[in-house]
């Protein structure tokens, strides 16, 4: 019987993993800032950047959602947004300094998270998961 569970557990495993898109960031455009409500905030936004490399690699990282986890993680006054292929389709992709992102096509949205300690280098806000308390 464990032995049973135990095989169970790797196959879905080896199914998240196989589900993790692979990302071919075509485009990154420099940051916008949407709102000025904290100095320091908007400094930080203003100098963050992501290299299509490091798009590339939040992607890897991050966690799809069925829905926005907005509650779940800060929010920003900023986004980097780009263009991004995977599986052969092409993406509008925006994501939020407080380590959320969507990926856009005609009115389909996805939604992600980065919350794996990895992604602390690659955004200005971590989420509290991040920290592990």
């Amino acid at each position: 019987m464990v032995y049973r569970s135990m095989l169970l557990l790797m196959a879905i495993f080896a199914t998240s993993a196989a589900a993790e898109p692979t990302v071919e960031v075509l485009r990154v455009d420099p940051v916008e800032v949407t709102a000025e409500p904290d100095k320091a905030l908007v400094e930080a936004c203003r100098s963050w950047s992501l290299s299509k490399e490091q798009v590339a690699e939040f992607f890897g990282l991050a966690q799809e959602y069925e829905i926005s986890p907005y509650a779940s993680y800060y929010q920003t006054p900023c986004s980097i947004t780009g263009e991004l292929t995977s599986s052969g389709e092409v993406w509008k992709y925006s994501i939020n300094g407080g380590a959320t992102a969507v990926w856009m096509k005609g009115d389909v949205t996805r939604y992600w998270g980065c919350s794996k300690p990895e992604c602390e280098k690659l955004v200005l806000l971590p989420t509290d998961f991040m920290r592990g308390d």
